[in-house]
């Protein structure tokens, strides 16, 4: 049962995406703050690659910063999610890894996720709020969050059949960060948080114990053996068959972040008799307090997580507010930039005479000309906030309006 945490060749320590691909970036990349809408830092860079981060799009002007309108999908994984997952094991196990976790096994493969793909909105904003994560940084579908089972073995780890269990000292590791964050987090919005990505490196690898927590999980099954050379990878699989409660099996090595992890595992034991668990498991005695010693800390971590809701909300409300005053004050500007240029053209216009419109004629130019202005921020990759939209348009009637009277008043005095 004893297991450690173990390092593999070194990565860049920062976050990965789905979306892009792989780069190295300046140390303050991540802890500066910026506009969803600035001009990334990356945006001429065709491989670039930020996983927990929201993806950027082409412009006329570079590229912007979008968020994405949600940070999980009920749909099927991207394509370029996978084929970056594919890469990273390749990279990181070897070229014949992309197997089962559990069984080794190659046929009926599916991606996992340890943080659940249909978590809410809400949840996955507590686990930013507690792991330092920036505000709607994290999506689901993130390489540290994902790994392969099999078909049958997915569905009994998504029905909280069973678990990952790090070693005790990663989870101490993984309970003081959180704790630490959370902390830093109360006492001042600018406090210095410790970085997520420097203590869980995308390419370090962490041994887990597998736990079954269903007394449906009984049958036996089979586990691939490792080949110890590349002659013996050609010869006949060999198959080792391991029995309940499983304790043949070795440890699992797998990339995904311990604290991921961790939430998966203590969401799992929230109200579970831990006695029961380790009374099933453990066939020596002695053993069980070791064991239910891990799942105590496990689910206190869970617990941590759940009692930072409160402050999480509070914070995502404060961002929230942030980031759509900053989007407000961006729009607003554009659409004033817009409507002074759009003024200078009809003042040449203007210059010359020109015949009277009919008031529907009138009211059509209008239409047409505020389609025209609408068209032309979106093909410049700007997208308006409703707030800005509504604002702008109620200062060109009362523009408007203030030249009709005037026109009105001229012709009376002549």
């Amino acid at each position: 049962m004893s297991v450690a945490s173990s390092g593999s060749s070194a990565g860049d320590g920062r976050p990965e995406s789905p979306y892009r691909g792989n780069v190295d970036m300046p140390d303050d990349y991540h802890r500066a703050p910026r506009s969803p809408r600035s001009p990334s830092p990356l945006a001429q860079q065709d491989d670039s690659y930020d996983d927990l981060t929201p993806p950027h799009r082409s412009t006329q002007s570079g590229s912007v910063w979008i968020t994405p309108s949600q940070r999980s999908n009920s749909g099927s994984i991207a394509t370029n999610a996978k084929t970056a997952l594919e890469e990273l094991y390749k990279r990181i196990y070897g070229q014949d890894s992309i197997r089962c976790l559990l069984t080794q096994a190659k046929g009926a493969l599916q991606v996992a996720h340890a943080v659940q793909r249909a978590s809410k909105s809400s949840e996955l904003t507590l686990y930013e709020y507690c792991l330092g994560l920036d505000f709607w940084a994290f999506h689901v579908d993130s390489r540290r969050n994902l790994f392969y089972l099999k078909s049958d073995w997915h569905i009994q780890f998504d029905a909280d059949n069973w678990i990952l269990l790090p070693s005790f000292a990663v989870l101490e590791a993984v309970r003081d960060f959180i704790q630490t964050v959370i902390s830093a987090r109360r006492r001042s919005a600018q406090a210095e948080i410790p970085s997520f990505f420097t203590k869980w490196n995308l390419e370090n690898k962490s041994k887990y114990t597998f736990i079954p927590l269903s007394s449906i999980m009984r049958d036996p099954f089979m586990r691939l053996k490792p080949v110890s050379s590349p002659a013996a990878s050609q010869a006949v699989p060999q198959w080792d068959l391991h029995f309940y409660p499983y304790h043949t099996l070795p440890d699992l090595e797998c990339h995904v972040a311990p604290p991921f992890v961790a939430i998966n595992g203590g969401r799992k034991l929230a109200g579970v008799d831990l006695d029961a668990i380790t009374l099933d498991y453990c066939q020596l005695s002695d053993s069980r307090p070791t064991l239910k010693g891990w799942l105590e800390v496990l689910r206190k971590i869970w617990e941590i997580l759940q009692s930072a809701k409160q402050d999480a909300s509070k914070w995502e409300e404060s961002k929230r507010g942030k980031r759509k005053r900053d989007e407000d004050d961006e729009d607003i500007e554009r659409l004033t930039q817009s409507s002074q240029r759009t003024t200078r053209s009809k003042l040449r216009a203007s210059q010359a005479p020109a015949p009277q419109k009919t008031a529907n004629q009138q009211t059509s130019h209008r239409t047409s000309t505020a389609w025209k202005r609408k068209a032309h921020a979106s093909l410049t990759g700007t997208t308006l906030t409703e707030y800005a939209v509504r604002h702008h348009n109620k200062r060109q009637k009362t523009s408007r309006f203030h030249n009709s009277v005037k026109r009105w008043a001229e012709s009376i005095h002549g």
